[in-house]
């Protein structure tokens, strides 16, 4: 909920031309220092998709660790 609805396109890859040029068919690599839910990584991946990216990947330095028990 957090993440939600709050990353949009910079203004100038909305032209698309710009989207052509740079993002569309492409494959995206997304990085981020750490990755605790990944909700972060899945909003902005759905922001790239409904651009026209064809494929999102990630890439992280570290996960966080799940609760102990």
């Amino acid at each position: 909920r957090n993440v939600a609805d709050v990353f949009v396109l910079s203004p100038w890859m909305r032209r698309r031309s710009a989207r052509r040029a740079w993002i569309e068919d492409r494959c995206v690599v997304l990085v981020d220092d750490v990755r605790t839910t990944g909700a972060t990584l899945d909003a902005c991946a759905r922001v790239l998709k409904t651009a026209g990216v064809r494929e999102v990947r990630a890439l992280t330095i570290a996960r966080a660790a799940p609760p102990r028990r």
